[in-house]
């Protein structure tokens, strides 16, 4: 989603994002961890690609509901992002890393790569 390539691949990549966050919904334990009540390397995997599609997906691809639609996706994200001692860390470390992306020279990464006029031409294609 955030490197160069063309429109349709970008969106075949999308959708393919959406089709295995909704199979990774149907593999949560329900628990504030993937899978049950303590912290595993299930989670230092699958959190920071939750924060990202978070930071991204809603703000350069206009997905709406991302956690709405995945509720167990969205407590286990509430859980690392505002509880977990270990989830806080990577959050803030993450984020330093995606402001800097949003600050590049030249109106940012996604201005650079072509991102956002991809998205201003088709914004249906992304969603």
């Amino acid at each position: 989603m955030y490197k160069a390539m063309d429109a349709p691949s970008r969106a075949a990549g999308l959708a393919a994002l959406a089709a295995e966050l909704g199979v990774l919904e149907g593999l949560l334990s329900g628990g504030p961890h993937a899978v049950g009540d303590a912290l595993t390397p299930v989670d230092a995997s699958l959190y920071p690609t939750l924060l990202f599609c978070d930071r991204i997906l809603p703000s350069q691809f206009g997905w709406e509901g991302l956690w709405e639609k995945r509720p167990r996706l969205g407590a286990h994200f509430r859980h690392m992002s505002g509880v977990d001692p270990a989830g806080v860390r990577v959050t803030a470390e993450m984020d330093g890393g995606l402001a800097g992306w949003a600050a590049a020279e030249g109106g940012g990464r996604w201005s650079a790569l072509g991102i956002a006029d991809q998205v201003r031409t088709d914004p249906g294609a992304f969603r």
